[in-house]
């Protein structure tokens, strides 16, 4: 569990998901947790410290579903509020992209039969003014990522 207090822990959370992004660990990200609990405020943090950032706007694709963004590696940032298990194909094809990396809000509205092998999996809840994230992961251990976060000096 992380204590996302302010904007800068959502930043360092943002941090430790890029260096595994970048030393190809971590491809998929779902995400889950109430309207407004940080889920695309972690995607909009992430995206700013990729390179190519300068030209990403990031919003929530809450009714186009789908936004790419032309960072590198590219950012699939999909949100199933609305979709409730209706998965496109394209979204599928982007999950084999060695070159995507794909952040789903909403996850538990991911069909199970889809999910690719390694998965890191972020929570979201609201508690006053602060947020909580628990992380998990289903194929994959990526502790050595969150270390930073874990340790108060770093």
């Amino acid at each position: 569990m992380i204590l996302l207090e302010t904007l800068h822990d959502t930043e360092r959370l943002a941090g430790c998901l890029v260096r595994g992004i970048q030393e190809q660990k971590i491809r998929t990200i779902f995400l889950d947790g109430p309207l407004g609990s940080g889920k695309t405020t972690l995607v909009r943090a992430l995206v700013s410290l990729l390179p190519g950032h300068e030209d990403a706007e990031v919003s929530s694709p809450s009714f186009s579903i789908v936004n790419i963004y032309p960072v590198t590696p590219s950012v699939q940032h999909i949100d199933l509020y609305r979709c409730h298990g209706e998965i496109d194909d394209e979204i599928l094809d982007n999950l084999e992209n060695p070159h995507m990396v794909t952040l789903i809000e909403w996850a538990r509205f991911f069909p199970r039969q889809y999910w690719p092998d390694q998965i890191l999996s972020l929570t979201f809840e609201r508690e006053e003014e602060r947020r909580i994230c628990r992380i998990a992961w289903h194929g994959k251990t990526y502790t050595d990522l969150f270390s930073p976060l874990l340790n108060p000096l770093a």
